[in-house]
């Protein structure tokens, strides 16, 4: 089956609004491994189009011990914010494809 590398990188991107609904680290691992997995197939990994993907944190490096719940609304909004940087990560990716520029 020859599917379409654009397609799956748009299927990617369509799960983007699901996973900020969630909010799931197990689900964003999940999607990030396939989205990676993908990207290996369709363009070289030291492009840097694939390293600012793979790069992109989806977690907060400030932890507090004596705050957990500002620690979970910190990690939930780098969660937000890596999400939207892996959105406009796989759009740029997308553009590049479409006119043969990766």
């Amino acid at each position: 089956m020859n599917v379409n590398p654009i397609d799956l990188v748009q299927t990617q991107i369509n799960i983007i609004d699901t996973l900020l609904q969630s909010l799931d680290s197990v689900q964003l691992r999940e999607w990030r491994e396939s989205t990676l997995m993908i990207l290996d197939q369709i363009i070289s990994e030291e492009s840097k189009y694939y390293k600012n993907f793979a790069n992109i944190s989806f977690t907060s490096n400030i932890l507090s011990m004596s705050n957990p719940e500002k620690n979970k609304r910190r990690n939930e909004e780098s969660m937000k914010l890596g999400l939207e940087n892996a959105r406009a990560s796989l759009k740029a990716i997308i553009f590049g494809l479409e006119r043969d520029l990766l």
